[in-house]
């Protein structure tokens, strides 16, 4: 990842295959605290996978103070969907900085044309592991995790964009 003030660095296909040679990626999905990191500590502790959570990187990216965390930061805020050619961009670093044969990528993809460019760019996905969770039980788990997150983005009104945004 890139240090404050600077860009993300990029890779091309080759140079990821290179680095990673052909690793197992599995997208876990669901809407907002339906409970995808939760599962995916699991299955870390169980099998050994390594959990790339794209939440959590588009967080760390804000902290940095970067160019690119600048505008994921004021995106986020307005409980907007980061464009996805950033988000592969910050998920293709996270992977090449902790190389592994088994991924579990939390929160990712929102959308086809995010997991198509992802396959093209970086490596296929081998499978998808789903949350189906009633939009009152992801609110009223985020809320819950408001109490203690401190993040920016567990209030009532965000959180209902980001239910609205998962479910589009």
């Amino acid at each position: 990842m890139s240090e404050a003030g600077e860009e993300t660095k990029t890779f091309d296909k080759k140079d990821i295959e290179r680095i990673l040679g052909q690793p197992k990626i599995t997208f876990v999905l669901g809407g907002p605290a339906s409970g995808k990191g939760t599962q995916c500590e699991k299955l870390v502790e169980e099998f050994g996978y390594t959990h790339i959570s794209t939440g959590d990187l588009m967080r760390s990216e804000m902290k940095k103070g970067t160019k690119e965390g600048e505008q994921i930061a004021k995106i986020v805020g307005e409980g907007g969907l980061v464009p996805f050619e950033l988000t592969v961009q910050v998920l293709i670093n996270a992977l090449i900085e902790t190389p592994s044969a088994n991924y579990l990528i939390d929160g990712f993809p929102r959308a086809l044309d995010q997991a198509l460019h992802f396959e093209t760019v970086c490596c296929e996905a081998q499978s998808v592991l789903y949350f189906n969770v009633p939009e009152d039980i992801c609110i009223e788990r985020c809320l819950e995790r408001a109490k203690t997150s401190g993040r920016t983005d567990d209030n009532q009104a965000t959180i209902q964009r980001r239910y609205q945004n998962y479910v589009d």
